[in-house]
């Protein structure tokens, strides 16, 4: 039920709620998305500890291009890239027999703004440790996926919800969630948008993005 409170949030403050990741490179923003087991949480990883500042790890807010963070935890299934990323003395055992948690907080640097422009959009789509691919994507290509992997309503299966809160008013749920879509249509054609396929853990591969996104 969170999601739906944070979707109420967002129309009520005509702002946008999103499943992204996002970090900071001299208080520009970067938005990254991606499907399941597409690398974010190494990504993210990778990125904040070496110099990105950590702003979300899940969840994100927009207004007016300006994204806001919203804290929770990190659960991960410990693999071989972990090692040494975190302090053993802040993993807790998570709920799930073999997961972990991690507090972002914790762990990273953060971005001391309340909210930081969003520069960038990254599509995630990890195909290997042998794959290094970044290229630019148009902004209609970036809109197609963000609507379907990234905006809240749809990720989370929350139309019944709205309508509902709406009392089956057609016209009103009509209406504001074609607004969802109009602002993140105008925050990715704000954006410079990239499609990556990268192991992040490699010095050169990491450099590259570090470059492109700072």
């Amino acid at each position: 039920m969170k999601y739906y409170f944070l979707l109420i949030h967002t129309i009520k403050n005509e702002s946008l709620f999103l499943k992204a990741a996002a970090f900071s490179f001299n208080s520009k923003a970067t938005l990254f998305l991606g499907r399941g087991s597409s690398g974010k949480t190494v990504f993210l990883s990778g990125m904040c500890l070496n110099g990105a500042k950590f702003i979300s790890n899940s969840h994100a807010i927009v207004k007016n291009d300006e994204v806001y963070g919203i804290a929770s935890a990190m659960r991960i299934r410990p693999q071989p890239w972990c090692e040494g990323f975190f302090n053993k003395s802040k993993i807790h055992p998570g709920i799930r027999q073999g997961e972990i948690i991690v507090d972002p907080f914790d762990m990273f640097k953060q971005d001391s703004q309340p909210s930081i422009q969003v520069a960038n959009i990254c599509i995630l789509n990890f195909e290997g440790s042998h794959i290094h691919r970044i290229k630019k994507i148009s902004h209609k290509v970036a809109l197609s996926y963000a609507e379907q992997f990234s905006l809240g309503i749809n990720v989370y299966r929350l139309e019944e919800y709205l309508l509902d809160l709406f009392k089956d008013d057609l016209n009103l749920f009509s209406e504001k969630y074609v607004l969802m879509k109009k602002r993140l249509k105008n925050l990715i054609e704000n954006c410079t948008c990239y499609y990556m396929s990268t192991d992040i853990l490699n010095k050169k591969n990491r450099d590259e993005v570090i470059s492109l996104l700072s």
